[in-house]
């Protein structure tokens, strides 16, 4: 159940609620700050999205200073553009497999969006029986689309025969946030 507010338009209120979690192996420590609930990273993740900041030209020290970029392009784009809802990050020093022309760096943070999707809307009237106005209530219930995955945990072994570069495990780790 989505909290709604009388006092906020229609097209603010919605909240998206992303159930990921970080998981990591004893073997496996995240270089850098603690990243905070809000980001929910994913280890050994590669999440698509149209790119609001191009990772190869914007480098951050941690996975939670990059997931801190996407929160505050976020709040602070202006009208009409695309908020960072999305983010993904390379925290590896060799750098990070990708299957395009460019050579992907250490700390390359790449901020994404992903469209909202409106699941379901329907519209009820009702018509109070004293003064006969028509009431309408409207019920609505927005979820972000499941953000499209370009690669989890580990790539297959007929990928990485038609990419003999690419390393066993996702060296990349993403977030989807819900600001």
């Amino acid at each position: 159940m989505l909290p709604v507010s009388k006092h906020l338009p229609m097209k603010q209120i919605y909240t998206c609620w992303f159930n990921y979690y970080l998981f990591f192996t004893e073997e496996e420590v995240l270089p850098g700050r603690p990243l905070p609930p809000e980001c929910h990273a994913e280890l050994h993740t590669d999440y698509d999205g149209a790119a609001v900041r191009w990772g190869l030209t914007h480098h951050k020290e941690s996975a939670a200073d990059c997931c801190q970029a996407c929160l505050d392009q976020a709040k602070y784009a202006k009208p009409g553009e695309k908020k960072c809802n999305t983010w993904v990050y390379c925290p590896s020093e060799t750098g990070c497999f990708s299957p395009d022309i460019y050579q992907h760096k250490n700390q390359e943070c790449w901020l994404k969006y992903v469209r909202i999707g409106l699941m379901f809307h329907y519209e009820l009237k009702f018509i109070n029986s004293l003064t006969n106005p028509i009431m309408t209530f409207y019920l609505v219930k927005l979820q972000a689309e499941k953000p499209k995955l370009n690669f989890k945990d580990r790539y297959s072994e007929s990928f990485r025969d038609s990419h003999p570069n690419a390393p066993l495990i996702v060296p990349w780790v993403s977030g989807v946030v819900s600001a």
